[in-house]
């Protein structure tokens, strides 16, 4: 669900996420196998950030997304 610009989402189990236009941006990337530095390329790619505070808050990210079932992180 998208509201003013953000996404939430609702996961029955364990409550909701509240994402800002960065983790909409991830969400949307998250739509087919990538790798984290496919992510962060992504990223840097259309927002002027500190690429080490990018990478640092998209690990974040994806661990919160990961612990609550939202996605798999895979080894490769």
């Amino acid at each position: 669900m998208r509201l003013s610009g953000e996404t939430v989402i609702l996961h029955l189990k364990d409550g909701s996420i509240g994402l800002n236009e960065v983790g909409t941006h991830i969400w949307g990337l998250l739509r087919a196998p990538c790798t984290v530095q496919e992510l962060l390329d992504s990223i840097l790619s259309e927002y002027d950030v500190d690429p080490e505070q990018c990478k640092m808050d998209l690990l974040v990210l994806l661990d919160q997304l990961s612990v609550k079932g939202l996605i798999r992180i895979e080894e490769k």
